[in-house]
């Protein structure tokens, strides 16, 4: 099955500008990974399979806007494991 999903880099002072609330958790990360998709609930998990991984390589932190979640390292595999098998119900 194909799938997949838009990922960009940019200044993380972007992101922080519209999300205040996180800058406490970005500490010195200048950097932002975003990862965009369409409906498609094999491009959702696509997206945060992938942006877990990055951000568990990397050391950053994954950050939910819709929902405000941030987690960091094996938090976000786990994010990415609870939805694979939230989607998969």
């Amino acid at each position: 099955m194909r799938t997949g999903f838009e990922f960009d880099l940019s200044p993380v002072a972007g992101i922080l500008g519209t999300y205040e609330k996180s800058a406490r958790r970005v500490g010195e990360h200048n950097v932002s990974g975003n990862f965009r998709f369409g409906g498609d609930t094999n491009e959702l998990a696509a997206a945060v399979i992938a942006a877990s991984l990055l951000a568990q390589i990397t050391g950053g932190v994954l950050f939910d806007p819709q929902d405000g979640t941030m987690v960091e390292g094996e938090g976000a595999l786990a994010l990415a494991n609870r939805t694979i098998r939230d989607l998969a119900k």
